[in-house]
């Protein structure tokens, strides 16, 4: 996230990840989850319940529950969508 920072007038941006120390690939790590998550909201229309996005090393593992098995294949091409090149291990419980 970027914010302001007042200096003598001069209007500068401010690297929150500086400020906080949260290291840069764990920050990008984050930001690629969010991605993912919301991508996967979007393309099943809400449709996974407590829906879970976990980042392990080359794996993105899916959790959370829904209604059919449509949904379930649904979410998972939405996270290799959003995720070239990560393994999708999917977890998402139909019910």
């Amino acid at each position: 996230m970027v914010g302001f920072e007042f200096s003598v007038g001069i209007l500068e941006p401010l690297d929150c990840r500086r400020q906080s120390g949260v290291d840069e690939s764990q920050f990008d790590l984050e930001r690629l989850a969010a991605k993912i998550e919301q991508t996967v909201w979007h393309a099943t229309a809400a449709g996974v319940k407590s829906l879970r996005v976990e980042l392990r090393e080359s794996e993105i593992i899916l959790s959370g529950r829904c209604r059919t098995y449509y949904t379930k294949q649904i979410a998972q091409h939405a996270a290799m969508e959003a995720a070239t090149g990560w393994n999708v291990v999917n977890r998402i419980q139909v019910t």
